[in-house]
Formats: C-alpha cells, sequence, structure tokens
C-alpha cells in the first residue's frame, strides 16, 4: 500500500483540502481511465470515503487487527457510541448508515446483529421497512 493511500485511511481529509486539490487538479481529466487518455486516478474524496469504509468493515470484522480489537473494547460496535471521540471517529460514524446499506448479515454466523438498524430480511432494514413501528423504539441499537 502507498504511503498515500496510507494517509487517506489514517485520516479523513477536511473538506477544504478535497476542495484545495480540486481546485489545483483538473480532476474531469485526471480521473478518466488511462485507455481513454486519463490517468486512470480515482476521486479524492471517493478514496477517502472508500478507505473509511474499509476501517469500518473491519470493525465488524475484526480478525487479525489490533485497531479493530482496540476498538471493540472502547465502543459498542453497533451504534459506534463509547468513549472515542474525534474527527476522524465521526466520519467514520457518518458512514455506519451507508455501511449498513450495501451490507447483508446472517443471523446463523454467530455476530450480533442490530435488530433494527441491519439489512438481515429482505432488502432494506426493519427501521425503513416499519418507519413508524420503528418511532416507538426505546433502545435503538438492540442486538440479536
Amino acid at each position: 500500500m502507498s504511503s498515500s493511500t496510507w494517509l487517506l485511511l489514517l485520516h479523513s481529509l477536511p473538506r477544504w483540502i478535497i476542495s484545495l486539490l480540486e481546485c489545483l487538479i483538473a480532476w474531469d481529466k485526471v480521473c478518466i481511465s488511462k485507455q481513454d487518455g486519463g490517468l486512470g486516478v480515482k476521486p479524492i474524496s471517493v478514496q477517502n470515503a472508500c478507505l473509511m469504509l474499509k476501517l469500518l468493515h473491519r470493525l465488524h470484522h475484526p480478525a487479525g487487527s489490533s485497531w479493530a480489537t482496540w476498538a471493540h473494547r472502547h465502543v459498542d460496535v453497533h451504534t459506534l457510541e463509547g468513549d472515542v471521540q474525534g474527527t476522524h471517529w465521526d466520519a467514520i460514524c457518518s458512514l455506519l448508515p451507508a455501511y449498513r446499506q450495501i451490507t447483508r448479515v446472517a443471523v446463523h454466523d454467530r455476530v450480533a446483529i442490530a435488530f433494527w438498524e441491519d439489512c438481515w430480511s429482505g432488502d432494506a432494514p426493519l427501521c425503513s421497512s416499519f418507519p413508524v413501528l420503528y418511532s416507538h423504539i426505546l433502545n435503538h441499537g438492540a442486538t440479536l
């Protein structure tokens, strides 16, 4: 992994840095595929979000990750609430709804499932399928 990719994985880039880079670089030309005459570079904001989602995925599949093991001791993985703070953590938390939309869980795989928020029955989480019922829930983030 290159050092620039590693930095994108470690840090959520502030919007002003992304804007500055977008102003300094003709992204519409740089991001064109190599076959079409561009450099094939991914937009930095998309790359940053994807790498942050990778960290979020690592929290839910912690095998071999010291960081995920540490995070499990400090936060509830289903709600990401706990004693971890900072802009980096806020960026990871903001991606939790997107992560839940693009992943599926199975009841039989011995991991706790966020009953209302995870997609485990059908194409949408129960909180989206039954919003009125969900509005009466006292324990958001309840797990199976």
